[in-house]
């Protein structure tokens, strides 16, 4: 199997980080509608920094707890409906 290595600096094996970034444009979406809590991250090299990638970070346990209180608000409604 093949080893990630970064394209600038060739560390083997490479180990990436997530930093925040701020875009230049206040207005910028990067991928897709904005959501609550989302924000713009840069996928780079742990070694030297080069960037990799860009990415929206969403914080997926933070949108999965919301949605389990929505699931828990439905039942409750669907058992006070007459039946």
């Amino acid at each position: 199997m093949a080893k990630t290595r970064c394209v600038k600096c060739g560390v083997v094996p490479v180990t990436f980080e997530l930093v925040p970034i701020m875009p230049t444009a206040p207005r910028l979406k990067l991928f897709g509608p904005s959501y609550a809590g989302s924000k713009p991250v840069a996928v780079q090299c742990a070694a030297c920094g080069t960037t990799i990638g860009v990415s929206d970070f969403l914080n997926i346990k933070e949108l999965m707890d919301k949605l389990e209180e929505i699931a828990g608000r439905l039942d409750r409604i669907e058992r006070r409906l007459p039946k």
